[in-house]
């Protein structure tokens, strides 16, 4: 475990500018998607949090983002895992980001 760990860390590169929050998010993100952390492999917000150097909070609003995408899942006195993604499930997220990026702008009000 400390191996993998040692390199998702090294993925993170906190001096950008933007809020930490989205930092960790796209950090997290990545290292799941590279397939850096292992499928079925528990991640634990204060190991983490700790090798990081930074709360916890920031952590547990990233998972909680990448439970929606359907990357990680909670599993009842566990907790967060990473899930095994088929083919489909990829398909899936890559149409829903797609549609995402070319959905026309919100028109703002009229007065």
């Amino acid at each position: 475990m400390e191996d993998y760990i040692s390199e998702v860390v090294k993925l993170a590169d906190l001096s950008q500018n933007k809020p930490l929050n989205e930092i960790v998010f796209e950090w997290l993100r990545d290292a799941i998607i590279k397939g850096i952390i292992p499928v079925g492999e528990r991640i634990n917000e204060t190991v983490y949090a700790d090798k990081m150097n930074i709360s916890r909070t920031p952590i547990r609003e990233a998972l909680r983002r990448i439970q929606e995408e359907g990357l990680v899942e909670y599993v009842p006195h566990y907790g967060i895992v990473v899930k095994k993604i088929t083919i489909d499930d990829a398909m899936k997220s890559t149409r829903s980001v797609r549609i995402w990026i070319f959905s026309p702008p919100s028109m703002p009000p009229r007065s």
